[in-house]
């Protein structure tokens, strides 16, 4: 019995073996004949559009301020208005953040904490170094505006970052009118 099964096996794949060789000598003559006649008809796009997940979102605003940014930073002339990004953890958590601030209020920040631990001076939050560096962000964003006036990659990354900006907020807000899962839980 298992001789009939071992004959019938090899039977099958003698004639598989043959099968491939007729179809391997029929596709080259196919080929042949496609190599002389060239195909005139156009190839097909297929695009496929599709909603990016929130993380994706939020990555894609990451990248496009990274490249803002830096674009920013080789057209701008005085250091202290570049732009440094980096992530951070917000408290004792492991939740990662990113944030971009400009040299001077890092600076400001250091002094601030340097002045605080030698004890000579009251504890400021970021908010309140902000308000007395007021004039030198709005200085910035009178640079950065002429800046965007006079270059097409910074105006072009400004509209990129500006439109991933507000899609996010569109969704958001889309998705915090939606009932919560176990009224706790929302997916954005």
């Amino acid at each position: 019995m298992k001789l009939y099964f071992l004959i019938a096996s090899i039977f099958v794949s003698m004639t598989a073996v043959a099968q491939d060789q007729i179809e391997d000598a029929a596709g080259s003559a196919q080929t042949e004949v496609e190599a002389v006649v060239p195909n005139t008809r156009p190839i097909e796009e297929i695009e496929v559009i599709s909603r990016r997940s929130f993380h994706s979102l939020r990555l894609n605003i990451g990248f496009a301020e990274e490249k803002l940014f830096s674009t920013f930073n080789e057209l701008n002339t005085d250091d202290d208005f570049d732009i440094r990004c980096r992530k951070t953890r917000l408290g004792s958590s492991r939740i990662r953040k990113h944030d971009c601030y400009p040299a001077f209020f890092d600076d400001a920040i250091a002094e601030h904490a340097q002045d605080y631990a030698q004890g000579s001076y009251i504890f400021l939050t970021p908010n309140e170094i902000r308000v007395h560096e007021q004039g030198n962000f709005e200085k910035l964003e009178a640079t950065m505006l002429k800046l965007a006036e006079e270059h097409e990659s910074l105006r072009k990354d400004l509209l990129e970052l500006s439109v991933l900006e507000q899609e996010f907020k569109v969704r958001q807000e889309a998705c915090m009118k939606k009932p919560a899962v176990l009224l706790l839980f929302r997916r954005c």
